[in-house]
This record gives structure tokens, C-alpha cells and sequence, in this order.
């Protein structure tokens, strides 16, 4: 799961202890970020909903792991999983 985190980063403002799965943006590329999408919300914004958004890590969604998984085990064939699972099972 952490190549998931490394392939669809969490986004912050400030540099983390953790920079390889994390996209570390200026505090001006923040804001005008958060401005862009502020513009094209109908409705009311909430900004800790946003913030909360940008660092989730994508291997904390139930829904994500198990959509990973499906995607593999659909479109993978059988020998290739296997590869997978070699090349995983030692990086871990």
C-alpha cells in the first residue's frame, strides 16, 4: 500500500517527516489552490474538510485498498500476480 501512497500523495503546505509519500507545495501554492477550488464551490466551504482531503493518504481509504485490489486481481493475470507479489513481498 505505501507505493499507492507514493504514486497519489497526500499534499501539504509545510514540509513532513515522511517526504516520499507526500507532496510538499509552498504555503502560496496552498492558498491559491485552496482559492481555485474555493471559486468553483456551490454552496458553503469548508476548509478543514479540504485541508483533511489534501493530507489523507490514499492507503487509509478502505475503498482504495480494496479497489487496488480488485484491479489487480481482474486485470492481472495469474503469472503476473505472482511476479507482483514476489517484487512486493520483498520491499516490504
Amino acid at each position: 500500500m505505501a507505493i499507492m501512497d507514493t504514486v497519489i500523495p497526500s499534499i501539504h503546505s509545510s514540509p513532513t517527516s515522511d517526504d516520499k509519500s507526500h507532496l510538499t507545495i509552498s504555503s502560496e501554492q496552498y492558498a491559491e489552490t485552496t482559492k481555485h477550488i474555493r471559486e468553483r464551490v456551490v454552496g458553503d466551504f469548508d476548509q478543514e474538510a479540504l485541508d483533511r482531503y489534501f493530507q489523507e493518504k490514499a492507503s487509509d481509504v478502505p475503498e482504495m485498498r480494496e479497489l487496488l485490489k480488485r484491479t489487480f486481481s481482474c486485470n492481472v493475470p495469474p503469472k503476473g500476480q505472482k511476479g507482483f507479489g514476489l517484487i512486493l513481498n520483498a520491499l516490504k
